[in-house]
């Protein structure tokens, strides 16, 4: 018979600015706290991190002090004080919703038999208020319930909150610098191979640059993708085992971290040669850029970077014998713009599956001059890994600045390939806004600033990034924040079927065409792709600071271009 009902570990390290709320999260628990055990353990803290959780310390509320061992060995410290029946693991800069304990509880007691370990979502919370719910957990697409990882075998539960059952043979490895909750959880998954979530209850998770993800995601993983080929051959290379790897590549091609942080091109032509050893048990017809969360041209990315041996049929990419991925795209990037003594210089980057079928592909660029008379040219493409050859190659257009639009254009032989150009990266140190105007869409767009768009720039004393917005919002209610997005974006499909949908303006991103999103909630999750929400209220705050976009509205010659996203 267990003394408590639930045991939660935390783990304490230099955490006084945080673990109060941490702490009063459990405190304020809609379930009996007499019936919850909290375990405290200071793992060596240097600031007041032991003196402020022993004002807490009772009977139900453990303070263990010791030396530092790290965060894994701490846990497994608190395992073998818990008396609860089940476990829940806390990070002393993170809490949990009032609700957590209750509902996870009722949902393990009801379905004690069937599962070891029961999860939930994760609320991404960051400094400047901003809230977001982590996407992997859109997978779980049925709600509360048990998912069989036979079948859901995408689901990756890398983190650790989780409930799980007090069995005293649960460890955490303390071998491990980087992985460790994944393989402690999926150790306990693979017993019975099914998984319990509670989407009523909420993790939420602290984002701030000094976090230890932060620091781990630029080291060399090379531990961690071994244990993972331990667990394959453990585990007869099952889907959820697959999964996780193709997860976790997937975030790091999203985050360009897939290499160690100071590697030069040869050093990463080598280590690449180790990915591909790691990726090449992996059945990809498994997986696919819906079920993984993936953005289609980095799913195909990670394919180019196992090194498989696909080829092009028709619209589709087979590999191994088996269709991976099907209408495929080419998408030409453009990095940044920079003008130069009146000459452009467009850097970019082509990303293209057809370089399977024909690594001699030819990019050129269509250009129309302010005396529409076409011109087209080559462009020199190059690429420095191994890898990309498959995939990638980089470019400099360089052009004088009597342009007016660029087309770019992929030439297969006697097909031409159409091409969805798009920015990722909009340099500050561009010098494109002192006198012109660039659009994006499916081309380029260039010319020189009107006497009135110079006049609304100072108006609205911008700093890099700027919005022409501020008629156009007049049209509508005044809103409590202005947001940006697309149709894939988190907060398209948080809100998709709100009530005040008459106020929300979204983009068709096949087409390229972005729009207005305006909403009038006090707190919404906004897609990762913003680095600031400014309210609307002041003038001078009429705009979006943003990491990577601009949205100009104006009319050029000859076109009616409402929009161009950069």
């Amino acid at each position: 018979m267990n003394k408590y009902d639930v045991s939660i570990i935390v783990s304490c390290y230099n955490c006084s600015n945080f673990v109060e709320k941490t702490i009063d999260s459990v405190l304020k628990q809609t379930y009996d706290i007499n019936k919850i055990e909290l375990i405290l353990i200071n793992d060596g803290s240097t600031d007041d991190t032991l003196s402020i959780i022993k004002k807490y310390e009772k009977e139900n509320i453990i303070i263990i002090d010791k030396e530092n061992t790290g965060v894994s060995d701490t846990r497994n410290l608190g395992i073998s004080k818990a008396s609860g029946k089940y476990i829940l693991f806390l990070d002393s800069d993170d809490y949990i919703s009032n609700n957590t304990i209750a509902d996870l509880i009722s949902f393990f007691d009801k379905h004690f038999d069937e599962i070891d370990l029961v999860t939930y979502p994760i609320i991404n919370f960051y400094p400047n208020g901003r809230m977001r719910k982590h996407s992997r957990f859109k997978k779980f697409d049925k709600g509360t319930g048990i998912y069989d990882l036979n079948e859901y075998y995408c689901l990756s539960q890398s983190t650790i909150n989780v409930m799980i059952k007090n069995d005293k043979s649960n460890k955490f490895r303390t071998d491990l610098y980087y992985g460790e909750d994944e393989f402690f959880n999926t150790e306990i998954l693979m017993k019975k191979k099914k998984i319990g979530y509670v989407e009523e209850a909420s993790y939420y998770y602290r984002r701030h640059d000094n976090s230890v993800t932060s620091k781990k995601k630029i080291t060399d993983l090379e531990e961690v993708y071994d244990y993972y080929n331990e667990l394959l051959k453990k585990y007869s290379n099952h889907p959820y085992i697959q999964g996780s790897i193709v997860y976790n590549y997937k975030w790091r091609i999203q985050d360009d971290c897939v290499f160690p942080l100071g590697m030069t091109n040869e050093e990463k032509n080598v280590y690449s040669k180790k990915i591909v050893k790691k990726l090449k048990n992996i059945d990809f017809s498994l997986f696919n850029p819906k079920n993984m969360d993936f953005k289609n041209d980095d799913y195909v990315k990670l394919i180019a970077l196992s090194q498989k041996k696909c080829i092009i049929d028709s619209n589709s990419i087979i590999c191994d014998g088996k269709t991976i991925v099907e209408d495929i795209i080419s998408i030409n990037r453009i990095h940044r713009i920079e003008l130069k003594k009146d000459i452009f210089h467009i850097f970019g980057e082509l990303n293209t599956p057809y370089f399977y079928k024909n690594h001699n592909l030819e990019l050129f660029a269509e250009i129309i001059n302010k005396n529409n008379t076409v011109t087209t040219i080559p462009i020199e493409l190059k690429y420095d890994l191994d890898w990309e050859k498959n995939y990638s190659r980089r470019y400099e257009l360089v052009i004088d600045s009597n342009v007016k639009t660029i087309r770019f254009v992929l030439k297969d032989k006697s097909d031409n390939i159409l091409l969805i150009t798009k920015p990722i990266m909009w340099c500050s140190k561009s010098k494109i806004y002192g006198n012109y105007l660039v659009t994006i869409n499916n081309k380029v767009s260039i010319r020189k600033k009107h006497f009135f768009d110079k006049l609304k720039n100072k108006i609205v004393k911008t700093k890099s990034i700027k919005f022409y917005l501020i008629n156009f919002c007049s049209l509508f209610k005044k809103p409590t924040k202005i947001y940006f997005t697309d149709k894939d974006s988190e907060l398209y499909k948080l809100y998709e079927f709100d009530n005040d949908r008459n106020k929300v303006f979204v983009s068709d991103a096949s087409l390229n065409k972005y729009k207005l999103l305006l909403l009038s909630a006090n707190k919404v999750i906004t897609d990762k792709t913003f680095k600031e929400v400014v309210p609307f209220g002041k003038l001078s705050n009429k705009y979006i600071a943003s990491s990577s976009f601009e949205i100009e509205l104006f009319e050029e010659e000859g076109d009616n271009i409402e929009e161009g996203l950069h």
